[in-house]
This record gives C-alpha cells, structure tokens and sequence, in this order.
C-alpha cells in the first residue's frame, strides 16, 4: 500500500434549468423518465447533495480510495459509488460483509484521513470530508468551514 486515488474532489454543479434545457433523466425513484426540475431534484438527491449543501462542491469533502505502487485499487469491499443495494450494504464503512483484506484496508484509509481530521460519511466508505456541515456536526464545531458560493457574486 503506496498511495490513495483521488477520484472525486470538487464536483461542481451547474443547474440544466439555468441553461433553459428541461432536464429530463431516466430514475428508478421516479418510476419514468422524470421531466420536471423538482423530479430531478428528488431523484438525484438520492445518489448526490443538493448543490445548496453539496461538500464536494464547496470543496469540504474527496472521495479517495487506496492503491499500490503501480496505481492498482486495492480491495476495498466494493466499488467506489456502490449503492447499498447492489453491494448488500458493503459499501457503509463499517460493513461486517467484506473481506479481512477489504477491511484492514478500510481500517488504514480511515486511520490515516482520521489523524489529518477528516470525518468519513458512514454510508459510503470512500468519502471524507472536512469543514463541512456533516463535519462540523460530527467534530462538535460551532459551524461549518466551507459552503458553496454563487459563482455569479464573486
């Protein structure tokens, strides 16, 4: 174990309405194709923050993995962005149905970023945040470091 992967930093959103396109998205939280700003809202929410909270947008949280010296994953448990149904809730973090190896690994992930102050999200093991407001209620802080900004009023 040589390195991390950073895979998801500072995802930045950009509303379809804004560009006057009607967003239409197939959803399985919808049932049919969801055509209206709110329906995309709602089914979205489920896999993403809104853009209002968002960390990875206000650039308070990363999604990180481990990897050997030659950049190979190691094993983690499961994908990265696996969702509790297709991983059987192997993707939470303290999952008891994974490997001996997939947890050691978890175990070293969460010990390293856990000494820098980062906090994991207890449903996917892969994110890590710091500053936000998920941080901020799980560290005791008064208040969250970072929030999003209107791009617009800078």
């Amino acid at each position: 174990m040589n390195g991390s992967s950073m895979c998801d930093g500072t995802n930045l959103c950009w509303s379809m309405s804004e560009s006057g396109r009607t967003p239409r998205v197939p959803s399985p939280t919808c049932g049919k194709e969801c055509r209206s700003v709110e329906q995309v809202r709602s089914a979205a929410s489920r896999y993403v923050s809104p853009p209002e909270i968002a960390p990875h947008s206000a650039g308070a949280a990363v999604d990180l993995t481990l990897a050997d010296a030659d950049g190979r994953e190691l094993d983690m448990g499961t994908r990265m962005n696996a969702t509790p149904e297709e991983s059987a809730g192997a993707c939470y973090t303290q999952a008891d149905n994974i490997s001996h190896q997939a947890r050691s690994n978890r175990d070293v992930l969460g010990t390293a970023l856990g000494a820098a102050g980062l906090v994991n999200y207890p449903t996917e093991w892969w994110h890590w945040s710091y500053g936000d407001r998920y941080w901020a209620l799980t560290t005791g802080a008064d208040a969250a470091c970072y929030g999003p900004k209107d791009l617009d009023s800078v």
